[in-house]
């Protein structure tokens, strides 16, 4: 068993050595960009393959025996009440100790009495405190505009990625520009004024989005101060 590892909460993936793992008795086998990891000490069976992913080999496993040494690769110090704990879908820590005591769960080990906490558990029962509503509208056409950016979109629309939005607040009308790239929010707001102000014969009084970069440019902030439009800025993801 290989206990040489390190135990790092913050990495999403598991990150493994081929030398290490060939000399815990693995055969590996590399061609044409694929990869294939037999056990020396069950029959060559196939323990787990890969490929070629960049500089990188990204790897598929497979589950075999507890007491081959492969299988001890990655292991951490986990106390068993938190082990079952996780494994029951973050049941809490009294239950899990009822379902020991009552004989509910076959194989369930004794439980230590520990101030166990998780912290994933923690983060999950947070909750936010809703935002106080308004009953405030607009009361004449472009006297508050709400725009927002959306993307990237996984499938783009003629290589547009990105969205841009704009609602007027009283009539709740909706105009949508197709972007390639975020840049060219402020060259789009400059044009849908144009538009909008030529047709409705108001001036656009106060424009409502979020601190994205798109929105605080110097150039961005300088038009609307020289055009007589008030900016409204909200926090990123909020109403």
């Amino acid at each position: 068993m290989n206990s040489n590892v390190w135990y790092v909460p913050s990495f999403k993936k598991n990150l493994l050595s081929l030398v290490m793992i060939r000399q815990a008795g693995h055969q590996v086998i590399m061609e044409d960009g694929l990869v294939k990891i037999n056990s020396i000490k069950h029959n060559l069976k196939i323990v787990m393959t890969g490929y070629e992913d960049g500089k990188l080999l990204r790897m598929k496993g497979t589950v075999i025996p507890r007491h081959s040494d492969f299988a001890g690769a990655v292991t951490t110090d986990i106390s068993p009440i938190r082990l079952w704990h996780v494994r029951y879908g973050h049941l809490n820590f009294e239950s899990l100790s009822q379902l020991q005591k009552q004989g509910m769960v076959k194989g369930l080990p004794t439980f230590k009495k520990e101030n166990a906490k998780c912290e994933a558990c923690i983060y999950g029962k947070q909750s936010q405190e809703s935002f106080p509503t308004s009953s405030w509208r607009a009361n004449r056409r472009l006297q508050l505009v709400h725009s927002d950016v959306c993307g990237p979109l996984q499938t783009s629309f003629g290589g547009c990625k990105y969205f841009l939005l704009f609602i007027d607040d009283f009539s709740r009308m909706t105009w949508v520009y197709f972007l390639k790239n975020k840049s060219e929010v402020f060259d789009k707001f400059k044009k849908f004024r144009q538009l909008v102000e030529n047709e409705v014969k108001e001036k656009i009084g106060t424009l409502r989005t979020d601190n994205g970069g798109e929105f605080t440019s110097n150039e961005f902030k300088t038009y609307c101060s020289e055009n007589g439009i008030r900016r409204h800025l909200t926090n990123v993801y909020t109403p």
